[in-house]
């Protein structure tokens, strides 16, 4: 939670500096460390799952959540770039915007 913490600070400051597509990207992972320690906090299992599918995530960790707050998680895991192919991140630049 405090690396989330330290994730969710940087993210304010690619906000400031105009940067959306990284803020964005570094959003996502806010949110999937967070998650990731609701598991941990809340199952048996102490290792998370190694997926950074945030709706996958809050499945397996037992969080119960309306249709629109699984739609609004799915589009902010699209914002998981690090696998992504250029011309996606391009294209996703494009869209960032504030």
């Amino acid at each position: 939670m405090e690396s989330s913490d330290n994730d969710f600070h940087t993210m304010l400051h690619l906000i400031e500096k105009g940067d959306f597509t990284w803020a964005l990207f570094i959003g996502h992972i806010v949110i999937e460390k967070l998650l990731k320690a609701w598991h941990v906090q809340n199952t048996s299992d102490n290792i998370p799952p190694f997926i950074h599918d945030l709706v996958r995530l809050t499945e397996k960790g037992g969080l119960s959540l309306s249709e629109n707050q699984k739609d609004i998680l799915d589009t902010i895991t699209t914002f998981n770039l690090r696998a992504r192919y250029d011309d996606y991140k391009m294209e996703f630049h494009k869209k960032s915007t504030k």
